[in-house]
């Protein structure tokens, strides 16, 4: 007898539950089975639905960390119009080491 696959729909989480999902983020990342139970009753949804949010935002949390990174390393680097003006200066001022060691 074939099995029906009976696909949950999409959980849509009120603005107090995201609100106390988010501070319980805030406080630890990963929780442990008995405080799963706690926040899902607390939230009166189940502890799968508890688990996949933190799934979904730990992965959120770590690409925001990844955007943020990137953010301050793009700050920190010199135009590209500006490195290379520099290095045309330098060359012109006989800055510019010859692979013998001697300078011009």
């Amino acid at each position: 007898m074939p099995r029906l696959n009976k696909k949950r729909s999409r959980t849509t989480f009120s603005q107090a539950q995201l609100h106390i999902l988010e501070e319980a983020f805030a406080r630890q990342q990963y929780l442990v089975g008995s405080e799963r139970l706690r926040l899902a009753g607390l939230l009166n949804i189940g502890a799968t639905q508890v688990k996949v949010w933190f799934q979904n935002r730990r992965i959120r949390w770590r690409r925001e960390q990844r955007q943020m990174l990137l953010n301050v390393h793009h700050e920190q680097l010199p135009p590209v119009e500006n490195v290379e003006e520099s290095s045309r200066s330098s060359v012109n001022q006989g800055h510019v080491v010859e692979s013998c060691g001697q300078q011009n």
